[in-house]
C-alpha cells in the first residue's frame, strides 16, 4: 500500500472528507475583490484564537468547520509535498491538520511585523519558539487563555518589534482594540494571504505545471464496428484519463514536481482521477473541482487497429484569473499546454506566458501539444511567439492551417513573423524537428512503434520536457532520440497512463534502440 493509499484509507479521515466533499473553491478569478476569497478563511481564523489557539491536536478535534482550510491550495500543496519527502526518506507523514498548522505559521511569517506578531499571539503559533527574545517570557506570550495572550502583548510589545528589527515602533494596541479591530485585520491579512498565491512551498524537484484535461476514458473493446442497425458484444473499461492527466502522470514517472491544472466534477468519476493522480505523485493542488459531471471519453478498440476516441466537448475551463494558477504558472520551470481547453483559454495562457518571457529572466518552456488540432485564430496568432516546442502529427499541425501543406505550416509558425521557437512533427515511426535558427534533426524507433497510439505522445512531451528543464538549454539531437525512446519503453496495459515509461525504463529502451 503506497502512502497516498494510507492517506486516503487510512487514518487521515480530514483528507476523505476533502475528496468527498470540497469545499467551493478559496480562490476566486482576479476581477473579484480578493477579500470574496479570504472572509470565509478569515472567519475561521477569528474563531480559532479562543482557547489555546491553533494547533494540529485542536484542528483535529474542534467542532469548528475547518473544510475551507483544508482545500487551500497552498495547504494541498504543502501536504503533497511532504508525503513525497516523507515517502523517499521514510520518515512519518504529516497529517493534513499538520499541514494546516505548518502552512498558516509559514505564511505568517510573510505578514507585516505588527500583524506578524498579533496573528502569532492571537492564534498562539509560536513563532518565536526556540528563538525568545530577550525578556520575553514565552510561557505568557503563548498563554493558554487568549486574555493572558492579549495583555501580554500588549506590555511587551516594544520588545517584541525590536526583536523583529523594527525601528519605528507603531503606539501599542491595547487589549480592548486587540479584541475589537486589530486582530481581526491581522488575521484578514493572514487569510488573503493564504488565498493569494503569493506564498511558495519550496522544493528542491524542478516544478512543471500541466493546463489540460482529467476525464475518464471509457474504453469498448470489439471485434469490429458494428453496421447500422446492428449490435455486436465488447468488454467495457474505464479509468482515468484525458491528454493532460497522461502527462503529468508522465512527468511524474520521470521525477518531476508535476502539477495538473484542470477542471473535474464533485462525482464519483472526479474522486477515482483524484486518487490515481495521488498515487501517482502528482500534485492535485490545483485541481478545481466543480459542481458538474467529470467528463468521459469514449474508446472504440477493434483487434487490429488503434482506439478511436470520441471526446466529449463539455470541457470546463480553467480559471486562469486565479492568483494561485498565475503564480503556479510563473514558478515553473516549463508549462505544458494540450488542445482541449477553449481558444479563450489557449491564448489566455500563451499571453501569460510571453509577458512571463519579457519580465523575468528564469521564465518557463512552454511545450503546446496540439491536439485535438484547432485552426489558429487572429488573437491565437498573435501570441504564438510565446510557444518553445510545438509538438504535433501531420495531421495535428495541417488543422492549424488548413489550406497550406505540413511543410508551408512548419515555415509559417517558425518563418512567417509568428516567432514558434521550434516544431515537433511526429507520424508513424518518425519525429521530425526544425528550429528556429535553422538547425533541424529527425529521429526514429525501430522495430516500429506507432507514434500515433494512445498515449505515445504524452509519452514523448514527457520525455522532451524533462531534458529541456534538466539541461536547462535547447534540446539536441540526443534529447529527441531519449524522447523517442520513451515511446518503445511503454509497456502493454490497460490504461495510457499506467503505461508511462520511467527514466529507467526510457535509459534500457534507448539503449536498445542504439544496438539496433
Amino acid at each position: 500500500m503506497t502512502f497516498f493509499q494510507v492517506a486516503k484509507h487510512g487514518r487521515a479521515v480530514s483528507l476523505k472528507r476533502m475528496m468527498r466533499n470540497p469545499a467551493p473553491r478559496s480562490v476566486v478569478p482576479a476581477t473579484k475583490p480578493l477579500d470574496d476569497a479570504a472572509a470565509p478563511v478569515r472567519e475561521i481564523l477569528i474563531h480559532l484564537r479562543t482557547r489555546n489557539g491553533l494547533s494540529a491536536d485542536r484542528l483535529r478535534s474542534t467542532e469548528i468547520d475547518i473544510g475551507r482550510l483544508e482545500q487551500l491550495s497552498i495547504v494541498r500543496r504543502y501536504f503533497h509535498l511532504s508525503q513525497i519527502d516523507a515517502s523517499d526518506t521514510g520518515s512519518a507523514p504529516p497529517t493534513i491538520e499538520q499541514s494546516v498548522e505548518a502552512v498558516i505559521r509559514l505564511a505568517a511569517q510573510h505578514l507585516p511585523p505588527t500583524d506578524r506578531l498579533i496573528a502569532d499571539a492571537a492564534l498562539c503559533l509560536r513563532m518565536f519558539d526556540g528563538t525568545a527574545p530577550a525578556g520575553i517570557d514565552l510561557t505568557k506570550l503563548y498563554a493558554i487563555k487568549l486574555s493572558s495572550r492579549r495583555s501580554y502583548l500588549e506590555l511587551r510589545w516594544r520588545q517584541l518589534h525590536t526583536a523583529l528589527h523594527v525601528i519605528d515602533v507603531p503606539p501599542p494596541a491595547t487589549v480592548r482594540t486587540l479584541r475589537d479591530s486589530r486582530e481581526a485585520k491581522a488575521l484578514n491579512t493572514l487569510a488573503e494571504l493564504l488565498v493569494s498565491g503569493r506564498v511558495s512551498i519550496p522544493t528542491a524537484r524542478d516544478t512543471v505545471t500541466i493546463v489540460g484535461d482529467a476525464v475518464v476514458d471509457q474504453l469498448h473493446r470489439i471485434e469490429l464496428i458494428p453496421r447500422p442497425g446492428t449490435s455486436v458484444w465488447g468488454d467495457i473499461s474505464r479509468h482515468p484519463g484525458g491528454k493532460g492527466l497522461n502527462r503529468a502522470v508522465a512527468l511524474a514517472r520521470l521525477g518531476l514536481d508535476a502539477r495538473l491544472l484542470a477542471v473535474i466534477g464533485n462525482d464519483e468519476e472526479g474522486r477515482s482521477i483524484q486518487g490515481h493522480l495521488m498515487d501517482q505523485r502528482v500534485d492535485t493542488s490545483l485541481l478545481d473541482v466543480r459542481e458538474t459531471r467529470t467528463p468521459v471519453t469514449t474508446g472504440l478498440l477493434t483487434p487490429n487497429s488503434e482506439p478511436a476516441y470520441i471526446a466529449s466537448r463539455k470541457v470546463v475551463p480553467v480559471d486562469l484569473d486565479s492568483p494561485v494558477n498565475r503564480r503556479a504558472i510563473a514558478d515553473s520551470k516549463a508549462v505544458v499546454l494540450t488542445f482541449e481547453q477553449p481558444q479563450e483559454v489557449i491564448e489566455q495562457l500563451l499571453k501569460y506566458v510571453g509577458e512571463l518571457k519579457n519580465s523575468q529572466a528564469a521564465a518557463p518552456w512552454l511545450i503546446v501539444n496540439i491536439s485535438p488540432p484547432r485552426e489558429v485564430s487572429d488573437s491565437l496568432q498573435r501570441h504564438l511567439s510565446a510557444v518553445d516546442y510545438l509538438v504535433g502529427s501531420s495531421n495535428d499541425l495541417r488543422g492549424l492551417r488548413a489550406t497550406d501543406s505540413v511543410a508551408d505550416v512548419i515555415e509559417w509558425l517558425i518563418d512567417g513573423g509568428n516567432g514558434v521557437r521550434a516544431v515537433c512533427s511526429i507520424d508513424d515511426t518518425r519525429c521530425a524537428v526544425r528550429r528556429f535558427d535553422g538547425w533541424a534533426t529527425e529521429a526514429e524507433i525501430t522495430p516500429p512503434e506507432v507514434l500515433g497510439s494512445a498515449g505515445a505522445a504524452s509519452a514523448f512531451s514527457a520525455a522532451l520536457t524533462q531534458r529541456l528543464v534538466t539541461l536547462g538549454s535547447e534540446a539536441g539531437a540526443d534529447d529527441f532520440a531519449w524522447a523517442m525512446a520513451a515511446v518503445a519503453a511503454r509497456p502493454p496495459t490497460a490504461g495510457v497512463s499506467a503505461a508511462m515509461p520511467s527514466a529507467g525504463q526510457i535509459e534500457k529502451a534507448a539503449l536498445t534502440q542504439s544496438r539496433l
